[in-house]
């Protein structure tokens, strides 16, 4: 230590500065020899330890940043493909949604000119033919024409001209029908009902084969 550092550190001005190798040796007069070079070369191994360890951590973080980017980028790409996806099968369903609608308009305009034509013959028919009287003695009235048959359950649907109700007998006559039968229950809009009026589509179970067009009678007794 100079002269000029021992004055300023009796005089308060400034405190002598100790190194770790000082520290360590203070209580020592002098040090050993080599001492000093080991404890040197102790210190450097100590930087470059810390400088390694500094350095694989920078490179943890560098590699965490990337896989975390590399998510984020997989995850908004896979919410794009799921957009797109859900955008073209909403545009399916729209597309399906409308010709459908298309195809029941047809379908609803078809029906009610089948309809249309189909009372058209009823009134040709009802005028220029003459109904043939029951063997009974009771003349047959017209009261409806069937419209459609389902022959898995027998069903045959009739569309009225005139009221009809439950217990009453009928005769369904066509080119391949010819039979009577009394009616035991009938419905109306899938719901069971005991009497129906004119305009009404009943649906009654059949004991044989009716054909669309068959024209349906009603016997009086």
């Amino acid at each position: 230590m100079g002269i000029k550092k021992l004055f300023k550190v009796l005089l308060g001005i400034k405190k002598p500065e100790t190194s770790l190798l000082e520290k360590k040796y203070k209580s020592r007069k002098f040090r050993p020899k080599g001492q000093i070079k080991k404890d040197q070369l102790a210190e450097k191994k100590l930087q470059t330890k810390k400088t390694k360890l500094s350095a694989r951590k920078k490179l943890t973080k560098k590699v965490e940043v990337t896989a975390k980017k590399t998510e984020l980028k997989k995850n908004v790409s896979s919410r794009k493909k799921s957009d797109k996806l859900l955008k073209k099968n909403s545009a399916k369903k729209k597309k399906k949604n409308v010709n459908k609608k298309a195809v029941k308009k047809k379908t609803s305009k078809k029906v009610l000119a089948k309809k249309k034509i189909v009372k058209k013959k009823i009134k040709v028919s009802q005028k220029s033919k003459s109904i043939k009287s029951d063997p009974r003695g009771s003349s047959p009235k017209p009261i409806g024409v069937i419209t459609h048959y389902f022959g898995k359950i027998s069903v045959g649907i009739i569309e009225l001209s005139a009221s009809l109700s439950s217990g009453e007998t009928i005769t369904i006559k066509g080119a391949d029908t010819d039979f009577t039968q009394k009616i035991v229950s009938m419905q109306v809009n899938h719901r069971a009902v005991d009497y129906a009026s004119k305009g009404d589509q009943i649906g009654i179970k059949v004991r044989k084969k009716v054909h669309v067009n068959d024209k349906v009678y009603l016997l009086k007794k």
